[in-house]
């Protein structure tokens, strides 16, 4: 949710690159399966627009959130993906 709440807030990312990698953000939590490397790609160049951050670390460290998450009951995934794609939407 963080992430997304990243990529939507920022300026300093054009708003249509920033739209489609919400858009790609979201596919994960369709089948909460790891992203494909081209989210990975997108996710990579957002803090290089950005500030050294924390929220920079965790865009940088996305993969590992979705291992993660990968290991979570099933319960607790429905819970995240609701969230998640609350906050996408």
């Amino acid at each position: 949710a963080r992430a997304a709440d990243t990529i939507a807030d920022t300026r300093l990312i054009p708003t249509q690159e920033r739209i489609h990698c919400l858009d790609l953000l979201a596919g994960p939590f369709q089948g909460l399966r790891k992203p494909s490397e081209v989210l990975l790609k997108i996710l990579r160049n957002v803090p290089r627009h950005q500030n050294p951050s924390a929220e920079n670390k965790l865009l940088e460290h996305l993969s590992a959130c979705f291992e993660f998450l990968s290991r979570l009951s099933a319960s607790e995934q429905d819970l995240i993906k609701e969230v998640v794609t609350g906050v996408i939407q």
